[in-house]
């Protein structure tokens, strides 16, 4: 790059171009003398000033070409800037629209409740019911029964207790689990006093909320027993009063259930 100093008129362009230069008389043609008066503009000047205008019209093409070449720079960048931030918007849109898929997704899944299928295809989340028992799936998975811990997960277990008739932890009900226990007795006809007497039935309780107590007569004692009007009136431990209305003739046969009752909470 030129500098404008380059250009600069000096006193030795004057002295050797200049008016200055020529002698005090002039003895040229009239276009002699002219051309003396103009040749320093004409060889000095001139060529100075136009030089001058060249460097400058390069420097300003070079500047110019840098400020382009910056200028496309800048453009491309912005547009990698712009890009960029779509590309983010269309990653975060992607993964938001992947997420509400992957929700709808475990809500429909959360959605499925029943009977278990050995041919269906489950997905984590389904729940299904199986032999009585409920379960959720773990892991995806087909013909996997629902026993299978590694693949589902038991939520609630078939109406077991933690105890039941001399059973402990989890237990199924079966046959013979609700039978009501029973004592026979007799009432002797020659026992009745004062139109009652008490008899030992071992297994009752002297709390009458500790059981349900139900005197029930054997077949052949039946009509006496309700025509004479007998009923158990009070308890103690391992004994019962009953009292009539009419002494029966005849030993009556009665069986005596007790159920065990257990306060509500």
């Amino acid at each position: 790059m030129s500098s404008l100093s380059d250009f600069k008129l000096t006193d030795a362009d004057i002295a050797q171009k200049g008016v200055v230069a020529a002698p005090d008389k002039l003895t040229g043609t009239a276009a002699q003398n002219k051309a003396i008066f103009d040749r320093l503009i004409r060889e000095v000047v001139k060529e100075k000033y136009n030089d001058m205008l060249t460097a400058l019209e390069a420097d300003i093409s070079d500047y110019l070409g840098e400020t382009e070449e910056a200028r496309r720079a800048a453009e491309e960048q912005r547009q990698k800037n712009e890009n960029g931030y779509t590309d983010g918007q269309e990653v975060f849109h992607n993964g938001r629209v992947q997420n509400e898929t992957a929700r709808q997704a475990a809500e429909a899944a959360r959605n499925v409740w029943e009977s278990y299928d050995a041919a269906k295809a489950y997905v984590p989340g389904n729940k299904v019911a199986y032999r009585g028992s409920s379960y959720v799936c773990l892991a995806a998975c087909t013909g996997v029964a629902p026993t299978d811990t590694s693949h589902w997960l038991l939520i609630a277990q078939a109406g077991g207790v933690v105890s039941f008739n001399g059973r402990t932890g989890v237990v199924a009900p079966r046959n013979g689990d609700y039978r009501t226990p029973f004592r026979q007795i007799t009432l002797v006809a020659a026992n009745w006093s004062n139109n009652a007497q008490t008899v030992t039935v071992t297994g009752v309780s002297a709390m009458e909320t500790d059981q349900l107590i139900q005197p029930v007569p054997a077949s052949a004692s039946r009509a006496e027993y309700e025509s004479c009007q007998v009923k158990a009136t009070a308890q103690a431990a391992n004994s019962l009063t009953f009292a009539c209305g009419a002494v029966p003739t005849n030993d009556l046969t009665v069986y005596v259930c007790l159920t065990e009752l257990e306060a509500a909470t």
